[in-house]
């Protein structure tokens, strides 16, 4: 979901030199299967409608770098071995004239005993090498010495090409024939090799594969064993030989009789051999031997072949005045501009043109499951001289329809592949790269011509004309008919959320965050703001249509001089509907003296007004059946809107499996998940279970168990999955070594109460394997002092570390990368962290779409074996400066009611220590938790305002509500907890502040553990 940043060719691009940029045009396909009148079916896939294939095509394939592509049907060019004298450990190879559809190799071949007509057993499906020109028939036995074979095709068998042109069988199924030797070979030889022996106009990407006649012994294979040269030098990238790893059933297998290598880069991207050289591989040379695992060594041999005088093109990606980079829509078809940019390396020749290839889903197929593939043909003539060139929307011709728009290919991840053709030579295929600044490699671009729909705004519910929040600034969240890139919000007179502006999170059931329109805190009495929202899918094709409404702000607390009457809004914390028959209940502290200023119940919108208020503190209590009571002593200004919490609300959970790929193991590393919608107090992350080999996918990965956990209903939020080598130390600490993997997911739908949530995560590669914008980055290093942490008992275990970042729309701040504490000083904690590229303050994809905001949190928090918590949250840009420690606060340790005693009465004081040091500037606020033996809560807040100075203990009230009407808990055992939060930007008596930003923006934290006592 990233907008188009500036191109960054690679240097041996970048440093040749471009003819002027000229546009092409597109020709007539002369090679159009004739029985299928769908014009989507230029090769393969199914035609017609109805799961019926008229043509006898099979499906078309997935493409690959390297692969080579002709107009005709594949046919079979050789096979081997050949002759009376093949070695029983041999495999059987067949060379095919281009590259074939590996899906379609399953079963197609057999190797049966020519006398009795007993088939081999061979591992299924069969592998490809020599960019799919060589098909292996891998034994999985010995084969029998003295005996003849037979290859021949299995009943039924249609093995494709990439297209889904089919290898035409006639009426003998046999392929080819060889016998095994009585008298085995006593040394290895060479069964086959791609390219052949001599073979000439080569692609300069081309693979090498050798095939010897039985199992060789991987640690012969090195640059020494096996010496390939271009004109007489090495390559600049020149990698070890391997092993064939093929897919037999669930388990990866090594063919140890096939070797492959290929020059790559560092991110294993082909790199070009060079155009027209000549290429030599010298297997074996005297002293350097490849050695077979029957112990004896393969003679000295050598295999030549020539390349291609002109190159495979070096890039296929969006145009850069085509956004976005990774999808093409109706916009790029219709608006008569280029849409696809290619670099070649060299100027083209007079003649020359290019094949482009289309790979997607059938758009005609109605079945269950995903749609078969097809591929489209386009020929496009170049002038000589060009080493840019670019296609349009006529060019790619994937439109069927115009009115309304329809794809010759389904909505959907298609492939472009590339071919430059020169007389009767065509190069390999470069396929189209969608994120050229990132993940190497090339990736499948999204194609949909479906406009977008909004279908409801929040996340629930189909209204559109009214939205309603309570975070901070106009965050619109909704649900649309498909993922988001881009939603537009317009206000009249509040400005809009910025030019183009990319979505915070979007997810694939349509669920958006907008980016935020900058309204910040408003006035709860100036009335609604009017907004206009537009939205772009994933290919930047808009809705048809605007939404148009009014938004609200709720959650407010405001500092607006009371005056003697106090506007109060009372609101479903889990829902944000108005509540109406709330009783608001009003008391004025002067100087100690308690009195009673009146009650008033809320009317239908959920608003009460109370006058006759005096100039004490005011003491605002709410009270309705099915919620938690609420006060806030010292209320600060005139608007004050309640947030009530049902009671007994049902909790949510959480569980599922985190699914990691063969090549991502993360089975010995400490895997957590942290969660937004976890509750406060409590852990950041919670475990995920020890991983086991998941044997039901192919190749096999790892599966790794989470949850049930318990989270909070009916919240919108964010989810993190890191593994991190916890066995690092202080001084050997690499935060690309650390910080293993990481998956962040937003937006996560809100899950009812009594519901579970059960979702996979997937782990496709380990940060290091990524490009370098999203390897791990060295968080802060900082020390952590808990002395200031005092009335903290002895810790249960290391401090916790995370570094996290706010998120517009989200409670609280989502996870981006984790830490570790160390204590090799005494007294001290050395804190060490890394965090996830995308999340670079600079750089990062994250902060760049404005999912995240730049400056990050560093979060550390001590726990004491009771429960008992302390932490600092600061944003990066207010971390001590070097040499100086960061001090978690200390807890605020409850006096009265002393735990264990009683309250006195019905009305009386919680007192506990003030520990927002005034010291610190901050304003800041305490959360006295009360709950009685029927699970009903009482929130009580008061404010600690920066400066104030005066006592080191606070109070909060617990006023006498019985006389107003109100329901206080139930007489008997009261079980308490406080806590204290603290930020900078708080401001209580000026800006006010959102009762969300507690959770988005503390700072300084601590907890007490749960102590008891008695009522009245």
């Amino acid at each position: 979901m990233t907008d188009r940043s500036p191109l960054s060719l690679p240097s041996w691009i970048r440093a040749r030199p471009r003819a002027s940029l000229l546009a092409l045009a597109l020709l007539p396909l002369p090679f159009v299967l004739g029985s299928c009148d769908n014009p989507s079916c230029v090769f393969g896939g199914i035609c017609g409608g109805g799961g019926g294939n008229p043509s006898g095509a099979a499906a078309a394939g997935t493409i690959a770098v390297g692969d080579y592509i002709q107009n005709g049907a594949p046919s079979i060019t050789s096979v081997f071995p050949q002759g009376l004298d093949a070695h029983s450990d041999s495999v059987i190879v067949l060379e095919v004239s281009e590259s074939l559809n590996p899906g379609s190799l399953f079963n197609a071949f057999e190797v049966v005993d020519s006398l009795l007509g007993v088939p081999v057993p061979i591992l299924q499906p069969p592998a490809l090498v020599g960019d799919g020109r060589l098909v292996i028939l891998a034994p999985l036995a010995g084969l029998v010495e003295g005996t003849s074979y037979i290859v021949r095709f299995t009943e039924g068998a249609q093995v494709a090409d990439l297209t889904g042109q089919v290898i035409a069988q006639g009426l003998n199924p046999d392929i080819g024939s060889f016998s095994v030797s009585n008298t085995l070979p006593g040394e290895p030889r060479v069964v086959a090799t791609w390219p052949p022996a001599d073979a000439a106009r080569i692609s300069d990407l081309t693979e090498i594969a050798v095939v010897f006649d039985r199992k060789m012994k991987a640690g012969s294979f090195n640059n020494d064993s096996w010496v390939v040269t271009v004109d007489g030098l090495e390559p600049l990238e020149n990698p070890s030989p391997f092993p064939l790893i093929a897919l037999g059933g669930v388990f990866p297998v090594t063919v140890d009789q096939v070797f492959r290598w290929r020059s790559v880069d560092g991110d294993g991207v082909p790199v070009s051999l060079g155009e027209g050289g000549a290429v030599e591989l010298v297997l074996s040379p005297e002293g350097d031997e490849l050695e077979a695992q029957d112990k004896t060594f393969l003679p000295t041999e050598t295999i030549e072949f020539e390349l291609l005088p002109f190159s495979v093109p070096a890039l296929v990606f969006k145009h850069l005045l085509s956004e976005p980079e990774d999808a093409i829509g109706g916009p790029n078809l219709l608006g008569g501009g280029d849409v696809v940019q290619i670099e070649l390396l060299e100027p083209s020749a007079d003649g020359d043109s290019l094949e482009v290839f289309l790979v997607g889903g059938d758009p005609s197929f109605s079945g269950m499951g995903a749609a078969p593939l097809i591929a489209l043909a386009r020929t496009v003539s170049i002038p000589g001289g060009a080493t840019t060139l670019f296609l349009d929307g006529d060019d790619l011709d994937l439109l069927a329809e115009t009115s309304p728009l329809e794809g010759r290919l389904a909505g959907g991840p298609i492939q472009i592949a590339v071919m430059l053709e020169r007389g009767n030579d065509r190069s390999a295929v470069q396929l189209f790269d969608a994120d050229l600044d990132g993940e190497p490699g090339p990736q499948s671009v999204i194609f949909d011509v479906t406009a977008p729909r909004v279908l409801g705004l929040s996340t629930s519910g189909s209204v559109t004309a009214t939205f309603v929040s309570d975070v901070r600034d106009l965050v619109i969240v909704g649900r649309a008919s498909e993922q988001l890139r881009r939603v537009e919000v317009v206000t009249p007179a509040s400005g809009d959320n910025g030019l183009f502006p990319p979505v915070v999170s979007s997810d694939s059931d349509g669920l958006f965050v907008a980016a935020p329109v900058p309204v910040g805190l408003v006035d709860p009495g100036a009335g609604p703001i009017q907004y206009t929202i537009q939205v772009y899918d994933r290919a930047l094709n808009p809705a048809t249509s605007t939404v148009m409404g009014d938004f609200t702000q709720i959650g407010v607390v405001a500092s607006t001089p009371i005056g003697g009457t106090l506007e109060v809004d009372v609101f479903d914390a889990t829902t944000l509907a108005l509540m109406p028959g709330a009783n608001v209940m009003v008391h004025e502290d002067n100087g100690g003296t308690i009195s009673v200023v009146g009650a008033v119940l809320t009317d239908a919108a959920g608003h009460a007004t109370i006058t006759g208020i005096g100039g004490g503190d005011v003491i605002v209590t709410v009270d309705l059946v099915g919620f938690d009571l609420f006060t806030f002593d010292d209320v600060p200004g005139k608007q004050f809107q309640v947030p009530l919490q049902p009671t007994g609300l049902g909790n949510a959970l959480v569980e599922g499996d985190v699914l990691a790929a063969f090549t991502a193991n993360i089975s010995g590393a400490t895997n957590r998940i942290a969660d937004t919608r976890l509750s406060d107090p409590g852990d950041a992350f919670y475990p995920v279970d020890n991983c086991t080999v998941d044997m039901s996918t192919v190749p096999p990965g790892f599966r790794c168990g989470y949850g049930p956990e318990v989270v909070l209903p009916r919240r919108l939020g964010a989810r993190t999955f890191v593994s991190a080598d916890f066995a690092q130390t202080l001084f050997t600490f690499n935060p690309t070594v650390f910080l293993k993997a990481i998956d962040i997911g937003l937006p996560m739908a809100p899950i009812g109460p009594g519901d579970t949530e059960d979702e996979d995560i997937d782990v496709e590669n380990l940060l290091i394997f990524l490009g370098q914008d999203e390897q791990a980055k060295d968080g802060p290093t900082i020390t952590l002092d808990p002395a200031a942490a005092v009335n903290l008992g002895p810790l249960a275990g290391d401090p916790g570390v995370a570094i996290q970042g706010v998120s517009p729309g989200t409670v609280g701040a989502v996870t981006v990368g984790i830490g570790l504490a160390f204590d090799d000083v005494p007294g001290l904690w050395t804190v060490r962290g890394a965090y996830a590229g995308v999340a670079d303050p600079v750089t990062g994809e994250l902060v760049r779409e404005g999912t995240i905001e730049a400056d990050l949190l560093l979060r550390t928090e001590l726990v004491d074996v009771d429960g008992a918590r302390s932490g600092r949250r600061p944003r990066f840009s207010d971390l001590p400066p070097l040499g100086t420690d960061l001090r978690p606060p200390p807890v605020p340790v409850q006096r009265a009611p002393a735990p264990g005693a009683g309250s006195g009465g019905s009305t009386y004081n919680v007192v506990f220590d003030d520990v927002i040091l005034d010291a610190t500037g901050e304003d800041g606020l305490y959360r006295v938790e009360l709950t009685d033996t029927t699970g009903r809560s009482w929130q009580l807040w008061t404010p600690d305002r920066a400066g104030g100075g005066g006592s080191d203990r606070a109070k909060v009230l617990v006023p006498d509500i019985g006389p107003l009407g109100g329901n206080p808990l139930a007489n008997g055992p009261i079980t308490a907890r406080i806590s204290a939060y603290a930020w900078a930007s708080l401001d209580i008596g000026g800006a006010g502040f959102l009762w969300t930003d507690v959770e988005r923006e503390y700072d300084v934290f601590s907890h007490t553990f749960p102590v008891t006592f008695s009522q009245p």
